[in-house]
């Protein structure tokens, strides 16, 4: 074996070749190559990175993964040792969680020995720890498990353990007798919760429009995550337990009296536990205002579009041994007390690049929104980007684990903002990626059941995507127990209440559904109303009112019948923010207008979700993908579309130019292509026109269409001229009222999706 590895080389090694020459008879490693497969050095992920730092960390991996897959004789004495150390009862086969990017395939059992805990962690590939024992990697469900094959006399049980910590949830480790085992997940109510099993990111809402975009894309990695207020407490922090925290942006300056900061005792907190840290915009420079460096007004803002500079870093070396077994140590000791522990990957120091690791430099595309930047870094921070007037766009201190941008990753308009969260996830935090839909939808449904019993439920039934999911889910939950009512505002589109009952009666044939007709009382109370929100707040009061008056006539016990209602994070975060609002855009139907006593109980199950998730969630719970697909259409109806007072004429005037304008996009086949589009009706400040031999002074419409995939950021979608053309020829040839039609070219931020 010490003639083999004197080929190996291993230029950033912690102890650098001479040592693994030393330890070669120290050094055992062991190949079982099972008849499911083994290991190819062909069938390795590409190993070279961007930079001569990450090619000489991987080789050595590849030249000795070749070297073992090489020898697969079964009288070998690799083969040989591993039976006799299967054997021996010092030794356990424990799962291994595997990265995503793993080198080791399934069938493949690896027994180490050395003092390299950190060897090739890069790679997920397990090749050297501190004590003795076999390690069966496999492709394994989260939840799958093995006991051990020896309960008793584990070689370096606290080691151990804090390996495993690395590669397990937190939840697959209890050790209360000193030994090591690996059980069964619980199934109780507490364990299937959605942060129960899995690493949890924390995001502190510094108050941006957009601080839930940040969890909606690290949970489209697969990372779950949860938001708190900046000024969450320490007991809550430690309640949430996180595996690394994100510090979002927001509308303030840091060195302005009032501002938000994160409490003092809770950073300290997060630096003494070593946990993660990613700063966005605003939380880029709390990081510098927090650590000692400097935040100054920029005298112009950045905003929109922007390319940066990747700096050139310097390679940096793996942790050494000798304090990887310290870290290790420690993690063990952590999590022997039951304390929170921060994944014990983290015993090996993150590199300077790591960040914007696999993106193609040096100029990147991102989005930027800011007004102040940052002046001086911290001591222990390089920068990593910058541009012409921020030297600092992006910066770093790997010895803190902290990494900060001042542009937003988390909007679609970054092209490499899902790499650069997917990197501080993987590559930095050492997460695993197992939140999706087929955890979150079992537990939501259990929820659901625990939540309303025997209760009945009712809900408004739009027949759009949330209300349907919503229904859906309901149904699958709790049965026969859920009654909808179809509430006709006179707001809706054309025919839209007729064309609704029947395709839900077509998704639910036992479901009680019935349609109501309350126009008139919609009218009446919007009669002369302009003002956006007093129309959202009357609506949502009146649409109450309707329901109540429903259910009182179904003859059911209002103060404990539950109200369903399809609110998702959007509809939130659009309402208001952390402690007083970022600067609230609008009141939500869905959340506004509600009275304080209110009779019916709420119930939002799809609060935690974005529209694409809810989409996703339509599918598995078997709905029809035409339901799935609708575009999204606003609880207040059209008199958010309609700018002005509200009549019924005016109404008619807009489903018309709308039904037109839908039609002509599905006739395109543009409809799957645009997360958005309606029409819109201007105040009733007439343009002239001609028509025929005189002239005319009637109302402008607007055409409005968008492509997004969270609704959170939007941009005007490049419709074809032909199209629009059609479209404003036969609005205004077939509409009487309207003589003008334009199309809406501008993007969210900064303007909304709807007009008002």
């Amino acid at each position: 074996m010490a003639r083999k590895l004197d080929s190996l080389r291993a230029p950033n090694f912690p102890t650098q070749r001479n040592c693994l020459l030393a330890h070669a008879r120290r050094l055992a490693l062991f190949l079982h190559l099972t008849s499911h497969g083994g290991v190819k050095a062909a069938a390795l992920p590409a190993l070279a990175g961007p930079s001569m730092c990450e090619r000489s960390r991987c080789e050595p991996a590849a030249q000795l993964l070749a070297l073992l897959a090489s020898d697969r004789r079964q009288d070998s004495p690799i083969s040989a040792s591993l039976d006799e150390a299967l054997c021996s009862p010092q030794t356990g086969v424990i799962p291994v969680s595997v990265w995503p990017e793993a080198s080791i395939l399934p069938g493949v059992s690896v027994e180490v020995e050395g003092p390299y805990i950190d060897f090739l962690r890069k790679n997920a590939v397990l090749l050297v720890a501190p004590f003795a024992c076999v390690v069966e990697a496999r492709c394994l469900d989260p939840k799958s498990y093995i006991h051990p094959r020896s309960q008793e006399n584990v070689t370096s049980c606290c080691l151990l353990r804090a390996l495993l910590a690395s590669l397990l949830p937190r939840s697959a480790l209890r050790d209360t007798a000193g030994k090591m085992t690996a059980q069964k997940p619980a199934t109780s109510a507490a364990e299937g919760s959605p942060r129960a099993a899995r690493d949890i990111v924390v995001v502190f809402d510094f108050g941006s429009q957009v601080s839930r975009l940040i969890v909606r894309r690290l949970r489209a990695i697969g990372v779950y995550s949860e938001l708190l207020a900046c000024t969450a407490t320490v007991e809550e922090v430690t309640q949430a337990r996180p595996a690394a925290v994100v510090l979002s942006g927001g509308p303030s300056s840091v060195y302005e009296e009032g501002a938000p900061h994160i409490r003092r005792d809770v950073w300290n907190l997060l630096l003494r536990k070593k946990v993660p840290v990613l700063g966005i915009c605003y939380g880029m420079q709390e990081i510098v205002h927090l650590l000692g460096g400097r935040v100054v007004g920029e005298g112009h803002r950045e905003f929109g579009k922007t390319d940066i500079s990747l700096c050139q870093l310097p390679g940096e070396p793996l942790l050494d041994a000798a304090a990887a077994a310290a870290a290790a140590a420690a993690a063990a000791a952590a999590a022997a007390r039951d304390e929170w522990p921060v994944p014990a990957a983290h015993a090996g120091t993150p590199a300077l690049g790591d960040l914007f690791y696999g993106i193609e430099g040096p100029q990147v595309q991102v989005w930027m929104s800011h007004g102040d930047k940052v002046e001086n870094l911290p001591s222990s921070f390089s920068a990593l980007a910058s541009t012409p007037s921020c030297p600092f766009v992006a910066a770093a201190s790997p010895s803190l684990g902290i990494y900060a941008l001042q542009f937003h990753p988390e909007v679609t308009h970054t092209p490499c903002g899902a790499a650069l969260l997917r990197n501080f996830a993987q590559r930095i935090a050492r997460l695993e990626l197992t939140w999706n839909m087929q955890h979150f939808l079992p537990e939501q449904i259990q929820r659901l059941k625990e939540q309303v019993g025997s209760a009945p439920v009712v809900g408004a039934l739009s027949g759009g995507v949330d209300s349907t999911v919503a229904a859906a889910l309901l149904h699958k939950a709790i049965g026969d127990s859920f009654h909808g009512f179809l509430i006709d505002t006179g707001l809706l589109r054309k025919n839209e209440a007729a064309d609704t009952l029947v395709a839900l009666r077509e998704c639910f044939p036992s479901l009680d559904i019935e349609c109501i007709d309350a126009s008139a009382k919609f009218y009446a109370a919007l009669d002369g109303v302009t003002d956006p929100e007093k129309k959202r707040k009357i609506i949502g009061a009146l649409f109450i009112e309707v329901f109540e008056d429903a259910v009182k006539q179904k003859n059911l016990n209002t103060q404990g019948t539950y109200l369903l209602q399809g609110t998702l994070y959007p509809d939130v975060i659009e309402s208001k923010s952390y402690k007083g609002p970022s600067h609230t855009i609008k009141t939500h139907h869905n959340v506004g207008g509600l009275p304080e006593r209110m009779h019916l109980q709420v119930l939002e199950p799809l609060r935690d979700l974005f529209k694409d998730e809810v989409r996703v969630m339509g599918r598995a719970l078997g709905l029809p993908e035409e339901r799935i697909e609708r575009h999204p259409f606003p609880g207040p109806g059209l008199a958010v579309r309609i700018i002005g007072a509200i009549t019924p004429q005016r109404v008619k005037v807009l489903q018309e130019a709308d039904a037109i304008f839908i039609q002509e996009i599905v006739k395109a086949g543009l409809y799957s292509a645009i997360g958005q589009a309606f029409a819109v009706l201007l105040p009733e400040c007439q343009s002239v026109g001609v028509m025929g031999d005189g002239r005319t002074y009637e109302a402008t419409c607007a055409l409005r269409a968008v492509e997004t995939s969270d609704f959170m950021t939007a941009d005007w979608f490049r419709m074809p001229l032909d199209v629009l053309a059609v479209a404003s020829s036969r609005i205004t040839n077939e509409v009487r009222g309207i003589n003008r039609v334009v199309y809406d070219i501008s993007s969210k931020p900064p303007a909304t999706i709807e007009w008002e």
